[in-house]
C-alpha cells in the first residue's frame, strides 16, 4: 500500500444532525464513508458523530487512541491499494466502541471517451467530498448509473437532481456511480455535503437585555438588583426566588426601579404560551416544521433562525433524520425540541425478471418469476404473443423492439408460464415495474423470448458441427456434453433427449430433477470415478443405450441412485465395476421398471444389482449378474417386486439371487444361477423374512 496523505477540509459541522440517531450511541450506520468495496477513486472519511462522543481513527490498523488522529471533520484518505480505517469511539460516559472498514482503491484507469463523463469522474476522483448548495442543480451524466443509498449498487440512470432552495437541513449523501453500458463493475464513490442556501439564513434576533431568566420552560427567576417586578396582576416584588409559571397561557412581565417615584419608566414584555413543534408533510413528500405559537423562531445551530424549517432531499434518496433544535422568542432561548422525519424519494430498483431459460430462445415452456425489493409491489404487462411457423428467422430485431406494453396488472408472485402456441414458434415480450410504499415508481424492466418446443439432442460429434457456436440442443447444434443436456432437462418439466454416439460423463453427481426420456441411437454413456446419476423426484426413461462405470475410488458405489422418483430402462445395458463394495442401482421411495435390459455389477467384497427401500420393482426379460465375495442380485426392504422371464446370476463365495424383507413378491418363469463356492442349496437363490408375502413363484429354474 502506498503512503497516504490526509487532506482536511475547512468545514465544521454546525449541528448534530445527520442520517440517524443523534440521541443514540455511535454505530456502523454512522460511518457514512468509506464503505467496503473496490473503488476507482480515493475515499473520504465522513462520520456522523453524536453529541458528547469523541472519535479517533488510524490508517495503519494501530490503536487509534495510541497513534491515531482525532476526528472533528471530514477528511480525504489519499491512498491506493488495500486500505483499512480503524475507528475508536468514546461515548460521553467513557465507554469505548471499535469499528473498522476495509476497502480497495484502484486509481489510474481510463474513464470514458465521453467528455462529460470523463470530466465528472475526474472531479469526484480528485475531490470525493462535494459541497452542494440547496437550490442548485447537480448533474450525473446519463452515461452513468448511480445510487444514493449505502451498499446499494447503482441502478438509476444519470440525470439532473436538486434539493429545494428552502431546505434548512445540512446532511451527507453517499453516492455510488458506475458506467451504464460499459463495464458496470467499475465503481466510483463520493459524498455530497448538502448545505442550506445562504439566502435562507437569518441572523440571530437581537436580544433585549431582560432582568430575568427562564429555564425548563416554567422556571422564572428575577436576576437584577435595584429593580422590582410584577407578573400579570400580582403584587410588585423584588424577590429573586424561582417561580413556576403556567405556560399554557401568556404572561405579562413588568419591571421598574426599586426607588419608586411617580413617572418612573415601567418596562413590559409579554411571554407567549409554550409552543409545540408542528410537523406537516406536504404533497411532494417534503416536510415543514413550525411553531404552534406565533413570533417564535426556530434554530438548529443557535446561529441561524427561521420562522419554519423545511426538509427536502434529492430525487433518488431515501432520507431519514432525527434532529434537535431550540425555540427562541425575542432573542431568548425558551427550550428545546426533538423530531424526526423520513423523505422517501428513492424509486425501488427495477424488478428482476427471472426466467427458466437463460437465452432468448427456448425449446420448452418458460417460467417467469418477477423479483423486487420486499417493500415494493410489482405490476407487469405481457404483450400479445406473436406466432411464426418459421421461427422468426427472417424477422428483423427492430420489429421486436417496436412492440409496446399493454395494460399493467398487479403481480402476486405466481409463475408466468410461456408456451409455444399452435405448434408454432411464439414470441413473448414482458414489461414490469415496481412501486414502493411511498409511491416511487421504478424504471421498466423488459424481457423477451421465443419459445419453440422441439426436442433436445445430445451428440458426441456435435463438437465438430458446432465449433463456432454455443450448443443450444437443437438438431443442427446439439449439446456435446451430458452436463449441457442435464441443465436443459432440469430447466423443463418434461424433455425428450435424443442421444447418439459415445458420451463421456464428467466427474461428479449428476442429479436429474425433471421428467425426461432418453431416445438413444446406439449410444453409450461412460461414467468415470466419483460419478453417478442421481434421480430425485423425477421419472427417467431410457431406451437403447449402454451405461458403463469403472470406479476404483471407493467413494461412489452406485451407477444410479433414485429417491422419490422412477427409473425405466428398455433395451439397455448397465455395467458397473467397483473397488470394494458396489450397488449398481439403489433406490428409496422409488419405482423401477426394467425391460429387456442387462444389469451387471462386479466388486471385491460386496455387490448388489438392484437395492431399495420402499421400492416397486418390475423385471421383464432382463439379465441381472452380481459378482463379488458376497453378492446379491436384488435386495429390497419393503415394497413390491415382480419378475418374469428374467435371469439372475451370482458369482462369488456367498450370495443370493433375491432377498426380500416386508415385500409383496411375484415371480414367473425366471431362471437363477448360483456360482458360489460356499455350500448352498437350490432354495438359497431366494431369501425372505416372515413379513414378506410371496404372491406367486411359478416355473422357476435354479442352477446351483
Amino acid at each position: 500500500m502506498r503512503i497516504m496523505k490526509i487532506k482536511s477540509f475547512a468545514l465544521k459541522i454546525a449541528f448534530s444532525l445527520f442520517l440517524a440517531h443523534s440521541v443514540f450511541a455511535f454505530s456502523a450506520e454512522d460511518i457514512i464513508s468509506p464503505q467496503q468495496g473496490t473503488w476507482e477513486n480515493v475515499q473520504p472519511l465522513v462520520l456522523n458523530v453524536n453529541e458528547g462522543e469523541e472519535v479517533y481513527y488510524s490508517l495503519t490498523q494501530s490503536d487509534p487512541l495510541v497513534s491515531g488522529f482525532a476526528y472533528d471533520r471530514p477528511v480525504v484518505i489519499d491512498g491506493s491499494g488495500d486500505i483499512t480505517v480503524s475507528i475508536a469511539v468514546l461515548s460521553s460516559e467513557g465507554r469505548r466502541s471499535d469499528f473498522s472498514v476495509s476497502y480497495t482503491v484502484k486509481k489510474g484507469l481510463p474513464y470514458s471517451t465521453d467528455s462529460d463523463t470523463s470530466e465528472f469522474l475526474s472531479e469526484i476522483s480528485v475531490n470525493p467530498l462535494v459541497k452542494y448548495a440547496c437550490g442548485k442543480d447537480f448533474t450525473v451524466p446519463q452515461t452513468l448509473a448511480f445510487s444514493m443509498e449505502k451498499n446499494v449498487r447503482p441502478y438509476l440512470q444519470g440525470c439532473t437532481i436538486s434539493v429545494s432552495r428552502e431546505n434548512t437541513f445540512e446532511y451527507f449523501v453517499p453516492c455510488t456511480v458506475s458506467l451504464l453500458n460499459n463495464d458496470p463493475l467499475r465503481m466510483w464513490r463520493f459524498v455530497l455535503q448538502v448545505t442550506p442556501s445562504l439566502e435562507n439564513e437569518n441572523a440571530s434576533p437581537k436580544n433585549r437585555e431582560k432582568p430575568f431568566k427562564i429555564e425548563n420552560w416554567t422556571d422564572f427567576t428575577f436576576t437584577q438588583d435595584g429593580l422590582i417586578y410584577q407578573i400579570d396582576d400580582e403584587y410588585w416584588t423584588g424577590e429573586k426566588k424561582s417561580i413556576v409559571l403556567d405556560r399554557s397561557v401568556p404572561h405579562t412581565i413588568r419591571w421598574q426601579s426599586v426607588a419608586f417615584e411617580e413617572g418612573n419608566p415601567v418596562e413590559q414584555w409579554t411571554l407567549p404560551p409554550k409552543p409545540e413543534l408542528v410537523k406537516e408533510k406536504l404533497s411532494d413528500g417534503t416536510y415543514v416544521f413550525k411553531s404552534s405559537v406565533e413570533n417564535y423562531k426556530l434554530t438548529l445551530d443557535g446561529k441561524n433562525f427561521y420562522t419554519s424549517l423545511k426538509a427536502d432531499t434529492f430525487s433518488g434518496k431515501d432520507f431519514y433524520c432525527s434532529f434537535t433544535g431550540s425555540f427562541y422568542i425575542d432573542g431568548i432561548k425558551e427550550g428545546s425540541f426533538s423530531e424526526s422525519f423520513r423523505i422517501d424519494k428513492a424509486p425501488p430498483p427495477p424488478p428482476f425478471i427471472s426466467s427458466s431459460e437463460k437465452s432468448s430462445f427456448a425449446r420448452n415452456e418458460v417460467r417467469i418469476n418477477i423479483l423486487s425489493s420486499p417493500d415494493s409491489r410489482v405490476f407487469y404487462s405481457l404483450a400479445e404473443p406473436i406466432e411464426d411457423e418459421n421461427g422468426f428467422e427472417e424477422t428483423s430485431i427492430h420489429f421486436f423492439d417496436k412492440i409496446e406494453s399493454g395494460d399493467f396488472v398487479p403481480y402476486y408472485g405466481e409463475n408466468i408460464v410461456l408456451k409455444s402456441r399452435s405448434q408454432k414458434a411464439t414470441f413473448y415480450k414482458l414489461f414490469a415495474y415496481a412501486l414502493d410504499g411511498s409511491g416511487n415508481k421504478s424504471a421498466v424492466s423488459q424481457y423477451q423470448v421465443i419459445v419453440d418446443e422441439y426436442n433436445y439432442y445430445l451428440s458426441s460429434t456435435g463438437l465438430i458441427q458446432s465449433a463456432q457456436r454455443i450448443p443450444d440442443g437443437s438438431y443442427s447444434n446439439p449439446f456435446t456434453t451430458f452436463d449441457q443436456a442435464l441443465e436443459a432437462i432440469n430447466s423443463m418439466k418434461y424433455t425428450r433427449l435424443h442421444v447418439s454416439g459415445k458420451i463421456d460423463v464428467s466427474p461428479g453427481t449428476k442429479t436429474i430433477y425433471s421428467d425426461c426420456i432418453f431416445i438413444c441411437n446406439e449410444s453409450r454413456f461412460v461414467l468415470g470415478e466419483d460419478t453417478f446419476i442421481n434421480i430425485s423426484g423425477a421419472s427417467v426413461e431410457v431406451h437403447n443405450s449402454i451405461f458403463e462405470k469403472n470406479d476404483s475410488s471407493r467413494k461412489v458405489k452406485n451407477l444410479f441412485k433414485v429417491e422419490n422418483g422412477k427409473l425405466t430402462l428398455v433395451d439397455c445395458e448397465a455395467v458397473g465395476i467397483f473397488t470394494g463394495d458396489g450397488i449398481l442401482i439403489d433406490g428409496k421411495n422409488a419405482d423401477f421398471n426394467f425391460k429387456n435390459t442387462g444389469l451387471t455389477v462386479q466388486g471385491d467384497s460386496y455387490t448388489c444389482g438392484v437395492s431399495g427401500l420402499s421400492v416397486n420393482c418390475q423385471f421383464s426379460d432382463c439379465r441381472i449378474t452380481s459378482v463379488a465375495a458376497n453378492c446379491v442380485g436384488v435386495s429390497l426392504n419393503k415394497g413390491n417386486a415382480r419378475s418374469e422371464n428374467s435371469k439372475f446370476t451370482i458369482i462369488g463365495t456367498l450370495g443370493r439371487c433375491l432377498e426380500f424383507s416386508g415385500c409383496n413378491v411375484s415371480l414367473m418363469n425366471n431362471s437363477f444361477k448360483l456360482n458360489i463356492s460356499a455350500n448352498s442349496s437350490a432354495s438359497s437363490y431366494l431369501w425372505h423374512d416372515a413379513n414378506t408375502v410371496i404372491l406367486e413363484n411359478s416355473e422357476s429354474k435354479v442352477d446351483s
